[in-house]
């Protein structure tokens, strides 16, 4: 063991660092947990919670612990907080990261007010986090969801979408051009959905919903498109909307607020593309066009939202035109 100064300590397995901090009880922050893990700290833990940060966990974990772990969309990093102290490192809370010797652990034992702090940390996380629901449960490893995040999920979404609005809008789903792609999807919308009883977008959603996750979509890799839009988009979103628990008014503010979630948290390839059409939404004339064609543009939070416990609804007005509004 490598000491360092204000007692924190390098301690290697991530076991090692919990013993070390008084994991008799304990609260996990982390990217990834499975079953065996839990497994293994019941035997010696009064109380374990945890938030994990992935969008699925492995169905045994969904079985026998949906008590004890809840899912923070957007959540990254691995805290641990004992009776004693605080770890954090590499390693997640999966029954290899407890054991790996090669994964850089830190623990240290903290004075008690230190403790309360990151206690009540993890206390709005916990509060904020959506309980386990069955479509989280996934038939993979921890490990498993770690080396391939959902990456096939945008794709047959996209898929699914392609076969139900027909072959003039299937050929924008895969890639962002919002100027080519706009009309042509929110025509097809319009015209596959109209009189659906809702919102078109979402009866889109409800169909594709039946093959495909909202949760798995949201986990899909960065480079994924969703509906023409980028997967990171959308988790950074899905992640103000946890935090802040509020609706919009509207379409287009619903949009809008999208692309600042993505200018703030999105790599900079990914950035880009959302600060370049948040300038555009500055002129009046680009506006009204993508006001005109907002069914395409919130098809791919029609998607999501449900994974988070948001929905989206419409108001029809006098003059006839649909006011379509997000709620959580």
């Amino acid at each position: 063991m490598i000491r360092l100064e204000f007692g924190l300590s390098l301690c290697g397995p991530l076991m090692k660092c919990l013993a070390e901090i008084g994991a008799e009880t304990l609260s996990a922050a982390t990217s990834f947990v499975d079953a065996e893990a839990l497994e293994e700290l019941a035997k010696t833990a009064e109380a374990v919670r945890v938030v994990v940060g992935d969008y699925a966990v492995p169905r045994e974990v969904y079985e026998r612990w949906r008590d004890a772990v809840r899912i923070y969309p957007g959540h990254a990093g691995n805290l641990y907080i004992g009776a004693r102290g605080l770890a954090a490192g590499g390693a997640p809370l999966t029954a290899a990261g407890l054991r790996s010797p090669a994964a850089a652990n830190f623990a240290a034992l903290v004075p008690p007010a230190v403790l309360r702090e990151a206690e009540g940390y993890f206390h709005e996380l916990w509060r904020k986090a959506q309980p386990l629901a069955e479509d989280a449960a996934v038939d993979a490893s921890a490990e498993d969801l770690l080396r391939a995040p959902h990456a096939g999920e945008a794709r047959r979404a996209n898929e699914r979408l392609a076969e139900a609005l027909g072959p003039g809008a299937a050929r924008c789903l895969a890639e962002f051009r919002p100027g080519d792609c706009a009309r042509p999807v929110a025509e097809a919308l319009r015209e596959r959905y109209r009189g659906c009883g809702r919102v078109e977008e979402a009866c889109a959603a409800a169909d594709v919903h039946r093959e495909v996750s909202p949760r798995r979509l949201l986990a899909a890799p960065d480079s994924a498109h969703l509906a023409g839009h980028p997967a990171c988009w959308l988790r950074a979103f899905a992640v103000r909307l946890v935090e802040e628990r509020r609706g919009f008014r509207s379409g287009i503010e619903a949009y809008e607020a999208m692309l600042k979630a993505a200018a703030e948290d999105c790599p900079r390839r990914l950035r880009a593309p959302a600060e370049e059409e948040l300038a555009r939404l500055q002129d009046g004339a680009y506006r009204n066009e993508a006001m005109w064609t907002i069914p395409y543009r919130l098809l791919p939070l029609a998607l999501t939202l449900p994974a988070i416990g948001c929905r989206i609804e419409g108001q029809t007005r006098k003059d006839g035109r649909t006011i379509r509004q997000i709620y959580c």
